[in-house]
C-alpha cells in the first residue's frame, strides 16, 4: 500500500517550531523514528494513520502535515508567544498547552459574535513582573487566583471561573 505524502517542510518546521528531534517526535506520535526520517526527507509516504498520529501529537489537523505550501510563520508562532507572556516557551509540552489555551481564547470569542446581547467582562489580569522567568510569573498568578496548592480540578476551575477568565 502506497503511503501519502508528507510535506517535509511542515514537517521540518514542526521540529524546529517544537524545539524536537525526529527520534522525540516519533516517539510522541507512537511512531518508528525511520517512518518519521524518511517522511522528513520526501521519502516515502506515511499511512493515513500516522499522519493521524503526527498530527494529534502536535495538536493540528491532519491536512497540515500534507498541505502543499510552506507555514506561515507569523499565523503559527505569534498568539503562542503572546500567551507566554512575550517569552519562549521552554518545552513542547509547554508550546501545546499554549497553543490550546489560544484556541480556546478563540472560540470564546466568538460566542460573543454569535450571542450579541452577551458582552465579556472586564477583568483586571495581576501584574506579571518584567524580565523574570515563569516562576515569578506562575508565583503572581497563583496570588492572584489566591490559591494554597493542593486543588483539585474543580476548584482551580472555580476560581479561574471566579476570575470571568
Amino acid at each position: 500500500m502506497k503511503g501519502l505524502a508528507v510535506n517535509p517542510v511542515r514537517l521540518q518546521w514542526c521540529l524546529r517550531h517544537y524545539c524536537l528531534t525526529l527520534e522525540e517526535l516519533a516517539k510522541r506520535a507512537g511512531l518508528k523514528p525511520a517512518a518519521v526520517q524518511r517522511a522528513s526527507e520526501d521519502g516515502p509516504g506515511l499511512t493515513a494513520r500516522e499522519i493521524y498520529a503526527l498530527a494529534h501529537a502536535l495538536d493540528f489537523n491532519t491536512s497540515f502535515f500534507v498541505g502543499k505550501r510552506g507555514v506561515p510563520d507569523d499565523e503559527l508562532r505569534v498568539p503562542q508567544f503572546r500567551a507566554a507572556g512575550g517569552q519562549p516557551p521552554h518545552t513542547t509540552d509547554m508550546l501545546l498547552l499554549l497553543k490550546r489555551v489560544e484556541n480556546h481564547r478563540e472560540y470564546f470569542r466568538g460566542l460573543f459574535e454569535d450571542f450579541p446581547a452577551l458582552q465579556p467582562r472586564k477583568t483586571a489580569y495581576p501584574q506579571l513582573p518584567a524580565g523574570d522567568g515563569y516562576a515569578a510569573k506562575a508565583k503572581a498568578v497563583r496570588r492572584w487566583l489566591r490559591l494554597r496548592g493542593g486543588e483539585d480540578f474543580a476548584a482551580l476551575r472555580k476560581k479561574v471561573e471566579a476570575k470571568d477568565v
